[in-house]
């Protein structure tokens, strides 16, 4: 991303973030929209404040309901399906780094992908570490780290994230 669409992204998201909260989401989608790499679907709802930062891609499907303190790092590809819901405070984390030499250990950047399904609930405090693919249907408890993939339809909680149940 230039550095002139990495500005205009963060000029973008201050200004949607003005109207944090439970209304206005029409306007906080629509300016969301203008930023450099984001696209929000139709009747998907932001409720503020919204994050990202050096992500090339962050694509949210239509229906969805992201509450607040939604927070993506890294430079890598977040691609969220339709009708999906995301408690507060979630992080998703699509870049890290390589173990690195003894005098420096955050060593060459890694990027990340991450992907999930239609229909997913996202509980609170969740965090999403890289080249994650979370399929259809699944529930992932309040407070769950999610470090692997998880096929549909399954309750994951836990830390580190484990299938609890089909669904």
């Amino acid at each position: 991303m230039s550095s002139i669409s990495h500005i205009w992204r963060k000029f973008v998201i201050f200004f949607a973030n003005i109207f944090r909260g439970t209304h206005f989401f029409q306007l906080k989608r629509c300016l969301l929209n203008l930023a450099s790499g984001i696209e929000i679907g139709k009747n998907s709802k932001v409720v503020g404040p919204f994050w990202a930062g050096s992500v090339s891609s962050i694509k949210i499907g239509e229906n969805c309901f992201i509450n607040r303190d939604f927070n993506v790092e890294g430079n890598g590809i977040l691609n969220i399906g339709d009708n999906v819901d995301i408690g507060p405070n979630v992080r998703m984390l699509t870049g890290g780094h390589e173990i690195g030499e003894p005098s420096h250990r955050a060593g060459k950047g890694i990027t990340y992908n991450i992907k999930v399904g239609d229909g997913v609930w996202i509980g609170a405090s969740s965090i999403f570490l890289g080249n994650i693919n979370i399929e259809d249907g699944c529930v992932i408890g309040a407070g769950t780290l999610v470090n692997k993939s998880f096929s549909e339809n399954l309750l994951v909680v836990g830390h580190p994230g484990i299938a609890k149940k089909k669904i």
